[in-house]
């Protein structure tokens, strides 16, 4: 009876010894190869000449996985005076209207902008430059200070703000004081390690 006891006792030792290396490793694995994905991106390498990864979030909703994003840098740390990259992994399919309206939305209450004349203008800029996506697709907003935003549709340049107060408006979507989700604010800033 000891010895079967003995068994029992270190096989769970070992399994869960097993786990917890095969759990590190993988985590290991999933941040090398994140990097070495965004590495391979063309509007990041036309874009930048050595990104860095400041963080990156996986955004639920009510447990619904929303997008993966991830902010890159041409700084191993964050300003808007540095050149910026916000990589966005849809994780669902959206209609490029209901993307327009939410980003209006979020640029006015964050903001308190109550005109409608702006927004409307803002409304039609994103029209121009926005797509319907599906699961798997990629959107890259790369923000040059001195230029606004390009942005990219899976690898395409798609289009340009190049009002640069409304550029960084619509970037601080996610990087602002007042972003919808400050957790990922904070993970995607790398505020939170």
């Amino acid at each position: 009876m000891k010895i079967v006891k003995f068994f029992k006792h270190n096989c769970l030792k070992l399994t869960l010894i097993f786990l917890m290396n095969f759990l590190c490793n993988n985590y290991v694995f999933a941040q090398k190869n994140s990097e070495e994905n965004f590495l391979n991106f063309p509007e990041i390498n036309e874009n930048f000449s050595k990104p860095s990864s400041l963080g990156v979030h996986n955004l639920k909703v009510w447990g619904l996985k929303i997008y993966k994003i991830e902010l890159l840098s041409e700084t191993k740390s964050f300003s808007y005076q540095n050149k910026l990259a916000i990589i966005i992994n849809y994780q669902r399919d959206f209609a490029k209207n209901d993307l327009i309206k939410r980003s209006i939305e979020e640029i006015s209450r964050a903001n308190d902008i109550k005109d409608k004349a702006l927004l409307k203008n803002y409304q039609t800029k994103l029209e121009e430059i926005f797509f319907d996506v599906k699961k798997g697709d990629r959107k890259t907003a790369f923000f040059d200070p001195k230029n606004g935003v390009k942005l990219y549709f899976n690898g395409k340049l798609a289009g340009a703000i190049k009002d640069l107060i409304f550029a960084k408006r619509f970037i601080d979507i996610w990087l602002g004081d007042n972003s919808a989700y400050p957790q990922m604010t904070q993970d995607i800033l790398g505020k939170n390690e």
